[in-house]
């Protein structure tokens, strides 16, 4: 986990490697509240993939 420049402001990016949690609108809504989260999951290739866009605790985007 990193603090990057934007330019809206700082961002925090977050890698996990091999790994799942990070990427289930279930698991990231309480940590989006105040404030916005985007997470992406692309699987290698098998035409698996999610794309969650959560602000404020609720989900706004997903695909």
């Amino acid at each position: 986990m990193t603090t990057v420049a934007g330019p809206g402001g700082r961002w925090t990016l977050a890698l996990e490697v091999n790994g799942h949690p990070g990427v289930t609108a279930e698991a990231v809504a309480a940590v989006s509240a105040g404030t916005r989260i985007v997470a992406h999951r692309y699987n290698g290739g098998d035409g698996v993939g999610w794309f969650h866009r959560l602000q404020d605790g609720g989900v706004r985007l997903e695909f």
